[in-house]
């Protein structure tokens, strides 16, 4: 029985590896992005305590499909508005592009919290707007963008840890639902923990607010 309740609170404990990428924010002063960080912490951890047996009576008062799709809907938005903030584009721009993408994920979530296709908007919306911009910063100077230390210390293994994370949440499930989905949250989290270094520091890049509400739960990057 002891077993059974520990498996059923890894992927809880889990969620705190979203602290890691929390601190990395709130070093690099990008405290909207920590914000979202914190707040994905916060809804995985009580979302996967609604799930244990024993539980589930005092951490599900908030009702267990609002947790669930708050988990689900900040994780996608934490790894989205990471790609978006390693773009080379202004401030403003990476504003409305988070903001449209945080708007679209919301409805998209608020369909379904299950299946592949959740992640495939965001993803591919993320990853053509780093293409875009790291494309453009390549043509102009005629170099490798970011420096190749970046490449290889930083983002190379943070989308390695990335494609990890979705193979185990959606192809390793019928192995371990409980450990498949801890170590989906782990590389998650350090996949975003190694993607956000190489976003530019929030100190003296633009003074202007960066999502447009919090009480609206769109963009917090």
């Amino acid at each position: 029985m002891g077993l059974a309740l520990a498996t059923f609170i890894l992927p809880a404990v889990s969620g705190l590896a979203f602290l890691g990428p929390f601190a990395v924010a709130s070093k690099k002063k990008l405290y909207s992005e920590a914000f979202l960080l914190g707040f994905t912490t916060f809804f995985v951890i009580l979302h996967h305590l609604c799930l244990t047996p024993g539980l589930s009576l005092i951490f599900c008062l908030m009702g267990d499909k609002l947790l669930e799709y708050f988990a689900t809907y900040g994780i996608i938005l934490s790894v989205y508005c990471t790609l978006v903030q390693m773009t080379s584009f202004s401030a403003e721009k990476r504003h409305n592009i988070s903001t449209s993408g945080g708007l679209l994920t919301a409805v998209r979530v608020f369909q379904t919290t299950e299946g592949y296709g959740i992640y495939v908007a965001p993803l591919t919306i993320g990853l053509l707007m780093l293409v875009l911009s790291w494309g453009g910063e390549m043509w102009h100077t005629k170099r490798l963008y970011p420096d190749k230390q970046k490449w290889i210390k930083l983002i190379l293994p943070g989308f390695m840890l990335l494609f990890v994370s979705l193979l185990l949440k959606f192809a390793l499930q019928s192995w371990s639902v409980p450990i498949s989905q801890t170590l989906h949250i782990i590389t998650m989290a350090t996949s975003v923990a190694f993607l956000i270094k190489v976003a530019d520091d929030g100190e003296g890049i633009d003074t202007k607010p960066k999502c447009c509400s919090v009480t609206t739960a769109c963009c917090l990057c």
